[in-house]
């Protein structure tokens, strides 16, 4: 599956160094807010990622450090299982040529 268009949307707002997670490397001057993924040619795109929400606050020290936690979903559920395809078939366009 080949990716036919990404669109990027931006703001110079949103400080660079602290985007959402997502498979790309992009250079952008700005922050990311939004990806719009198409793999097919429609008006609609097959998969969009941004962040739930945007809240500007100080970060603490605390808070930048590593830390594991329990799982949200089992290994076994379909809601996981369909949120891992969609990071793995954007991250296959890479790979594509």
């Amino acid at each position: 599956m080949n990716m036919r268009k990404l669109l990027v949307y931006t703001s110079p707002l949103f400080n660079k160094t602290i985007n959402f997670t997502h498979p790309f490397y992009l250079q952008e001057e700005n922050g990311i807010l939004r990806l719009d993924i198409y793999f097919i040619d429609d008006k609609t795109p097959t998969l969009v990622m941004k962040p739930k929400n945007i809240e500007q606050r100080i970060i603490k020290n605390d808070e930048l450090q590593s830390r594991t936690a329990q799982p949200i979903y089992t290994e076994l559920s379909a809601e996981w299982a369909f949120k891992a395809l969609q990071i793995m078939m954007s991250g296959w366009a890479v790979l594509a040529d």
